[in-house]
């Protein structure tokens, strides 16, 4: 590994998983590879998030022999939100990024997050919405639309001038993440929303920049009944203004 190919170093990767047999294998697969060439001293945490496939022996074939990888398992299905919140509170080392476990996000983008990461910025995240973004692979119209709705939604009542906050590849610094995590309230998709919401009043910078990603087919997330759950723990979060 030279100085020249090392794009981020002192890093915990976060990837929370539930039945996802299919896709996290081959994740686990690339994401060793970059790892190795690309980041310098880090750890990666897979959180099975109460799976009921074969996702939890998937993951143990794969860093069976990966010294850097652990696996973390939780007893019964919780959310999203929930596992990524198990994998910040284990993390060790001094930044943090959780990726989603079918890698959409370009593992190269971890690079272009980290240049702006800092003791000042402790909070820059990926953004698909921003001038620069490269979508490889666009989501169906309906989800597209969908999305640009639920933006606009939280951007007048949370987070004004913040265009992306649902994607998955978010980079901290660790105490911040689990500043943020440790009193999570929301634990399945609208998670995002609750510490981007945090982070802000506690006068957080947001930093948000511009990624490469690419829609991968069967998204657990249904865009009208988990963004109608999502439309309103967002009106919840504004009134009850977590901190």
């Amino acid at each position: 590994m030279t100085a020249d190919q090392i794009l981020a170093s002192d890093v915990s990767i976060v990837i929370p998983a539930y039945n996802e047999q299919d896709r996290v294998g081959s994740t686990l697969i690339r994401l060793r590879q970059f790892l190795a060439l690309k980041v310098r001293d880090y750890e990666l945490l897979v959180v099975d998030d109460g799976s009921t496939d074969a996702t939890t022996k998937t993951v143990e074939e794969k860093i069976g022999d990966w010294p850097e990888a652990r696996l973390i398992k939780l007893d019964v299905n919780q959310g999203k939100g929930a596992a990524i919140r198990k994998g910040v509170l284990e993390a060790q080392k001094k930044n943090l990024c959780f990726m989603d476990a079918d890698c959409s996000t370009d593992l190269e983008m971890l690079g272009r997050l980290y240049q702006h990461l800092s003791d000042q910025t402790p909070l820059v995240i990926g953004s698909r919405d921003l001038k620069g973004a490269e979508i490889v692979v666009k989501q169906f119209w309906l989800r597209e639309y969908a999305a640009k709705l639920f933006n606009l939604w939280i951007q007048f009542w949370l987070l004004p001038g913040v265009w992306d906050t649902q994607c998955g590849f978010k980079l901290f610094r660790t105490d911040l993440a689990k500043r943020l995590f440790r009193p999570l309230m929301e634990k399945r998709f609208g998670f995002d929303i609750e510490i981007l919401y945090r982070a802000k009043r506690l006068k957080v910078p947001i930093v948000e920049v511009p990624v490469r990603w690419s829609n991968v087919l069967n998204s657990r997330v249904n865009p009208v009944r988990d963004g109608l759950s999502m439309a309103w723990q967002v009106v919840k979060l504004r009134l009850k203004s977590p901190l």
